[in-house]
């Protein structure tokens, strides 16, 4: 099948190429940089230049049949209004340009989104179903996915089939959160964020990959996925699974004042409690590989060491 892809190079990108080839797809990689994105790309992936946060793309792309939208500024890091307005074009006007760029929609259509959608909801058990919350990535994830929905309008003869794949904190230690965390762990430093009462929903990069794949060759697969394991836990817990699978001791807590001091707006990543569960995953009999923490910090770590 032929597929474009954004947000080729970064951590789920990365990991999801090679994936892709290897069933024999061919690729299509939107980049800013195509000189640079083509060393860091397999070669068998053609490039095209585009800056998609500000323009539509002015490549022919009528042959491709497939769409697996990647692309997103970080969310890490204190929010200032310019880093808030990067968060946001990079997601509705990328998507909103993607789209301008077919002149009819492609058979699928797969965008990324995030469990931020639904906000900081305690203990609330949240599915596909449950209702989107109201801090700014609230926000900002309705209206990606708002965004990405607009593809309907543009199908003709078959109605493309849409797909927004809401993630969780991703595992892996080639980067992302887990990355920036195991310093502190490997030092005994880690410790519980806030009361460590939060629940944290996770998945394995590994498991992601399958996942994206999986949605791209399930008919029966649309609209909002949970793309998080059935096991959520909470930051405490998640903290001493961490520590353990290192062999170190539970470093001191940090407070959620001195969360707030440093980070600003942005300590909602890690104060917020989300409980969500792949409902959609579960009835259409997906299985992850990894589906405790325990089991995908010692694949990861396991990785590492070799």
């Amino acid at each position: 099948m032929e597929i474009l892809i954004t947000g080729a190079t970064g951590l789920v990108g990365s990991h999801l190429i090679p994936e892709l080839l290897k069933k024999g797809h061919s690729l299509t990689a939107v980049t800013r940089d195509r000189s640079t994105a083509s060393q860091i790309l397999p070669k068998e992936v053609n490039v095209v230049e585009g800056n998609l946060s500000s323009a539509p793309l002015k490549e022919n792309l009528q042959h491709i049949k497939a769409v697996i939208h990647l692309m997103g500024e970080s969310v890490a890091g204190r929010w200032s209004s310019k880093k808030k307005e990067k968060i946001y074009n990079s997601r509705i006007n990328s998507t909103k340009h993607l789209i301008q760029s077919f002149s009819k929609a492609p058979e699928i259509f797969i965008s990324s989104s995030a469990i931020g959608i639904y906000g900081d909801r305690g203990e609330e058990l949240l599915t596909e179903q449950s209702q989107s919350g109201n801090d700014f990535l609230a926000q900002v994830c309705r209206q990606w996915e708002s965004e990405a929905l607009n593809v309907l309008s543009r199908s003709q003869e078959k109605q493309c089939r849409a797909l927004q794949l809401r993630t969780g904190l991703v595992l892996s230690a080639r980067g992302g959160a887990l990355k920036k965390m195991l310093p502190a762990f490997k030092l005994g430093l880690g410790g519980k964020l806030g009361n460590g009462q939060q629940w944290m929903s996770w998945i394995h990069i590994q498991d992601l990959v399958r996942l994206f794949c999986f949605a791209l060759e399930t008919s029966s697969l649309s609209g909002p996925i949970n793309a998080t394991t059935e096991n959520p836990i909470r930051n405490v817990e998640f903290t001493k699974t961490l520590a353990d699978a290192l062999g170190r001791s539970v470093g001191p807590s940090v407070p959620a004042l001195v969360l707030k001091a440093t980070f600003g707006e942005a300590a909602t990543l890690f104060l917020s409690s989300q409980k969500v569960v792949p409902e959609k995953l579960h009835h259409s009999g997906f299985q992850f590989e990894y589906p405790t923490l325990k089991k995908a910090v010692e694949n990861i770590f396991q990785v590492t060491s070799n």
